[in-house]
Formats: structure tokens, sequence, C-alpha cells
């Protein structure tokens, strides 16, 4: 039986120089009110979803590193860290495991029946995508199929899509850096299992909702971000409130948001047209021959100089016989 539960949660505290709408300088003073500000609620578990610091060299960001980790220090809550793409970008995970005095990994924790999956994959940005690990995915597919009551996703970088328009970083830019390159894949994974009621992530620096096949994928404002709250920063945090029936994300500071939404009942999905593939897992392919399409390249592939190279041209009509897409 699950039980009300409730859970504080901040993001992307940006601690450095200042860089575009991220007020660095300000950080710090930021956390330290907002962590003194938590020691008044009862709620025991902190979870902070990453990007604790702007990224000038690697010894300078291991020392604003060290310093959120100093005002983290000073907090009594059960507190659990995952990484952002800034504190990997040049330091590693065990940089950030050792000047937080805590694991950044992968982890489940179990709370009033609750189980909260907390996905911390180095998420290493691109513009067309962060990157992930198939050891990372393999974590997140093994932890989904063993769920056995209501479970919360919480992530860095998020997994809703959704559009970035009015987005200060990733409107006019290339979008798919706001998520994972192996997005669509790892949407079929969380939605084909009916525990997941909802999922939680940081990165974009704004408050938003997503309603996939009635899974709610929620983001919340940077500590640290301007971009909706300038000249101040918008001083964020938030509190995720879990009940047998619905979820509840409250962010306060200067840029509060509310939104509160039924969860999903098992074994209930959203209708698809006909024709379209039902939402489940991608089978993994096991051998070439299963492939559906072929890249080749030519010069000593197909030819060398003028000459055919045997073999190449009944390859490629046997492929295409099969309906194998070549280029």
């Amino acid at each position: 039986m699950t039980e009300p539960l409730e859970l504080l949660l901040l993001s992307d505290v940006h601690n450095g120089p200042p860089f575009e709408a991220k007020a660095g300088p300000q950080a710090l003073a930021e956390l330290r009110m907002v962590l003194e500000r938590l020691e008044r609620e009862p709620a025991e578990l902190l979870i902070d979803l990453g990007d604790r610091i702007n990224n000038v060299s690697a010894e300078d960001d291991l020392k604003h590193m060290r310093e959120v980790a100093a005002a983290f220090a000073g907090s009594s809550k059960d507190r659990h860290h995952l990484l952002g793409n800034h504190d990997v970008k040049l330091l590693s995970v065990q940089d950030n495991a050792q000047a937080l005095g805590l694991p950044v990994g992968h982890r489940i924790l179990r709370r009033s029946g609750w189980s909260l999956l907390l996905w911390s994959p180095p998420p290493y940005y691109r513009a067309d995508g962060c990157l992930v690990s198939e050891e990372d995915v393999a974590w997140l597919r093994e932890a989904l199929d063993g769920l056995d009551g209501p479970a919360v996703l919480f992530t860095h970088v998020p997994l809703g899509g959704g559009t970035m328009r009015g987005n200060y970083y990733f409107e006019g830019a290339p979008a798919a850096g706001a998520s994972y390159r192996e997005l669509e894949r790892l949407q079929e994974m969380i939605l084909a299992h009916d525990h997941v009621k909802a999922a939680v992530a940081g990165h974009v620096h704004w408050n938003s909702l997503n309603v996939v096949d009635g899974v709610p994928f929620l983001t919340i404002q940077s500590l640290s971000e301007l971009a909706t709250t300038a000249p101040a920063p918008a001083g964020a945090w938030a509190k995720l409130r879990l009940e047998p029936g619905t979820v509840e994300l409250e962010v306060y500071g200067g840029d509060p948001f509310l939104v509160r939404l039924p969860l999903r009942e098992g074994g209930r999905h959203w209708l698809r047209r006909p024709g379209m593939r039902p939402w489940r897992p991608a089978a993994p392919m096991r051998s070439p021959a299963e492939a559906t399409g072929v890249i080749l390249d030519l010069d000593g592939v197909i030819y060398r100089g003028d000459e055919l190279l045997p073999g190449a041209a009944a390859f490629v009509r046997e492929l295409r016989e099969r309906g194998v897409g070549v280029v």
C-alpha cells in the first residue's frame, strides 16, 4: 500500500562565473538561502537533479563543485545528487562523488510504498542530443522491469520531449540538445511500464509539463536562472507530493509553478491510430541480417577503381529484393 510522500527538489545550481542567463556568482548565496529554508520543511528527502557548476577549467570546476558540496553538507536532509551535463564536461564521475562525499550513480529508493528511480547517467551534451551509454540504458530497463508498485523517475535531462519555443537556450538553437539522442527509445521503455506514474527533470531551465500516454513529464526551473526573473535569479526549489491517486509539483521562488494531476491507472494507455506502432520497447537488433537499412561505403567495398568487387552486385541486389534500404 502506498502512503502520501513529499520530496524536496532543486536543480541547476550553476555555481561559477556568469554565463548568458546563468547568474553563477550569485548561485552559492541562493543555494545557502534555499537550503536554510528547506531545513524548516518536514520532508526528509532532498534530490538535486544536477548541473551544480558552470564550466571554466577542470581545476576551477572542481573548486566550484566543492563550494556547492560544502553548502549541501550543512543540510540535515537525506540528500541525493544526480549528474548533469556541466558536472561531467570537465570532471569525471569520480570527481563528482568525491567532492560531494556521496554516490552520484543510479539508485532506487523505496519510500512509503513508492519506488523512486534516480537515473544518473553522465549526460554528455551534444547539440543533436545528449549521449547515453548502453550500460546506462540497460540499468534503466532492468529497474523498470523490476517494478512492482508505483514509481517516479528522476533524471537530469528531460525524457518528455515537448516544444522548446520560448526557451532561452533551445529556441533558435538545436532543440535536440534539450534531451537524449535516444529519446524515442527511452520513452518507449518508460511508457510500456504501467508502474511509472511521473518523471521529473531539470536541464532546460524552465518549469514545464508534457503528458505522454497519460504520464506527466515535468521539468523544474534552475536555482540561478535569470531568463524568466531578471534581474534577480529565480531561486527555484520544488516540492513533489505523491498520493495514492495524484501527483502534485509546486515550484517556489521567483518563477512559481503548480500542477496537480491524477496518476495513470495501471493497464490504461491512450488509443493509437491504426498502423501506428504500439508503445513498447523496440527489440534490439541481434544480427546484421535483421537490419532494415544499410549504409555502404563504395570505394574498396563495392568497387576498387573501375573494377566491381566479387559478390558486391549480388549483395546489393539481394538487399533490395528483401526490401532493405540501401544508400
